[in-house]
């Protein structure tokens, strides 16, 4: 089911978009994600109210599945460099707006066994964390019906049952 067929790793991430053209947004997004992995399948599309920080637009969230010969501390500071540069998200405050938002939600090594990691990275002068899985993924309707879409037979940590028992 997870395992790659290339020997890459494989990862699934969640992308999310509250600010303009929110389709837009996640396809560009995905088109500058496929610069550095190759796509693998996405989830449909979900129109989703905010969550934590609830008076702001609603958000267009997906789910994506990449394999790539990025292992995930290298792959991390890609990513922020797509929100950040390739997309010019600006921080805001923590949960607030934002024209896109790409989040690593579990990954996979070549052989298919499922990467642990928690660790502090540093790009561009900030701090990053790097969880795998996600630790709030299951708490996330938002991430957990896309997620769900391409992957509905993962079983997160700490959760009995599968994605698809989780969401029902």
């Amino acid at each position: 089911l997870i395992m790659s067929k290339s020997g890459r790793f494989a990862y699934y991430l969640g992308l999310g978009s509250n600010v303009g053209n929110r389709s837009s947004n996640l396809m560009q997004g995905l088109h500058h994600i496929r610069a550095i992995a190759q796509v693998k399948n996405t989830s449909f599309l979900y129109d989703t109210k905010p969550m934590y920080l609830e008076q702001q637009a609603s958000f267009l969230n997906a789910a994506v599945h990449i394999e790539c010969n990025l292992d995930p501390c290298t792959l991390l500071p890609q990513l922020k460099h797509i929100e950040q540069t390739c997309m010019r998200r600006q921080q805001t405050v923590r949960n607030g707006p934002r024209i896109i938002d790409i989040d690593i939600l579990c990954g996979f090594d070549a052989a298919g066994k499922e990467i642990f990691i928690d660790q502090q990275l540093q790009h561009n002068d900030k701090q990053h964390s790097l969880h795998l899985p996600h630790p709030r993924m299951t708490e996330r309707n938002f991430v957990l019906t896309p997620l769900c879409d391409i992957l509905p037979e993962y079983k997160p940590r700490h959760v009995h049952g599968s994605l698809s028992q989780c969401i029902q």
